[in-house]
């Protein structure tokens, strides 16, 4: 809600979003929301633009009283937030010249007693894949926990216990949330500019990990886990391992991005809109190369040109841990024709499979090895989901399933 007035709110968010908003308040204070105790309502606002937000106080005073005189409206609290200089503001700062001006007020407004409250001391971020994040906005700059960018760390692989003190990853946007609007810096006009080494000083205050979140992280773990299902008996702990169940027909199939043997990125956003796709899991690396696997892999490469003919994608996914495989998934394909319209990914380390929920998690074990079809609008038309090295779906029965589609 960026402001109590219909002008302002319209010119930044676009016509007829202050109606819709006010009418949304309104219902949701007719079914008790900021009236009950028990029902709390809160707004967020964010400045329009390249400046900080009014005091937190005053503004949701003036809230307060402008949607209650005018609407009836009436809610618990009013929090504001910076604009952080990532994505599209940032593109817009530095498209407008403002980036480094921008960059200057949040430093001068930095407000050391902000850090005791900060979310990131307490709270983590979760991406789809299960990539783990100090914040939101760190998933936005592809910042990952402990600071790397290329060293991804997933939420099952987390040792709870070695989390707390842990130190932050921070870059310059952390400046807009320890930025708060002081009189003194409301009244300059001119930023002083802060040198490089001044400004990584400054960032260097950002704290360490509370123990706080380790508690959060095993609840949330036991929560997604069992976002799809009641079926599974009650675990906790940190030895839960990817989701609770593998999609079902109907399902939006989890998107994914891997690579090739070459370093191709496969996209199923991409395939998925242009054809239907069979999504193949292998076994991929349990130690040694699969002869059943291998068998299935000739099936469906003998009727390759079938497939073509229906227009559908092969994908096949080649897990298994990291180190060396592509060394392996190279070693696989060692002596096998391969069609030009099959694709061959690899799944290091397994973030696909946990994406899934296919991990099988034992001793010489990768995946369970599964087919999907998956038509365009990336639903799954089509499940099999082995639970033992055999049963796998041959290409005859993937090619009536495709035919099922049309």
């Amino acid at each position: 809600m960026p402001c109590y007035s219909e002008e302002n709110v319209n010119a930044q968010r676009g016509e007829g979003v202050f109606d819709a908003s006010i009418t949304a308040l309104q219902r949701l204070n007719a079914l008790g929301y900021g009236i009950d105790p028990q029902l709390p309502l809160h707004l967020v606002f964010n400045p329009n633009g390249a400046k900080l937000p009014p005091p937190q106080a005053e503004l949701e005073a003036d809230y307060k009283r402008e949607l209650r005189a005018h609407f009836g409206i009436d809610f618990n609290r009013l929090y504001t937030i910076t604009n952080l200089p990532v994505s599209r503001f940032a593109s817009w700062l530095r498209h407008n010249g403002k980036y480094e001006e921008y960059m200057d007020l949040l430093i001068e407004a930095f407000n050391p007693a902000t850090i005791e409250g900060l979310m990131c001391r307490d709270t983590i971020n979760v991406s789809w894949l299960g990539e783990v994040f100090d914040c939101d906005f760190n998933q936005m700059m592809k910042l990952h926990l402990g600071g790397g960018k290329n060293v991804r760390r997933y939420l099952w692989e987390i040792d709870l216990e070695s989390l707390e003190g842990d130190p932050i990853a921070t870059g310059d946007h952390c400046f807009g949330c320890t930025a708060v609007l002081a009189p003194v810096a409301a009244e300059r006009s001119k930023r002083r500019a802060l040198t490089r080494s001044q400004r990584d000083r400054r960032t260097r205050m950002m704290p360490l990990r509370t123990a706080n979140v380790r508690t959060w992280i095993v609840d949330f773990l036991h929560a997604i886990s069992h976002t799809h299902c009641n079926r599974c008996p009650r675990r906790s702990g940190p030895s839960i391992r990817g989701l609770c169940r593998e999609p079902h027909v109907g399902d939006l199939a989890p998107a994914f991005s891997l690579r090739t043997l070459d370093d191709k990125i496969v996209e199923l956003d991409a395939l998925a809109s242009k054809q239907p796709v069979v999504l193949v899991v292998l076994r991929g690396w349990p130690g040694y190369q699969c002869p059943i696997c291998t068998r299935q892999v000739h099936d469906y490469v003998t009727r390759a040109a079938e497939f073509a003919a229906k227009g559908a994608r092969v994908i096949m996914v080649y897990p298994g841990p990291a180190k060396e495989l592509k060394t392996h998934a190279k070693e696989f394909l060692a002596n096998k024709e391969w069609p030009r319209d099959f694709l061959y990914v690899l799944d290091p380390d397994y973030a696909f499979t946990n994406a899934y929920g296919l991990r099988w998690d034992a001793e010489k074990e990768t995946a369970y090895p599964s087919t999907f079809i998956i038509d365009r609008t990336r639903r799954v038309r089509f499940a099999h989901v082995s639970k033992s090295h055999g049963n796998r779906l041959s290409a005859r029965d993937a090619l009536a399933q495709l035919d099922a589609l049309e």
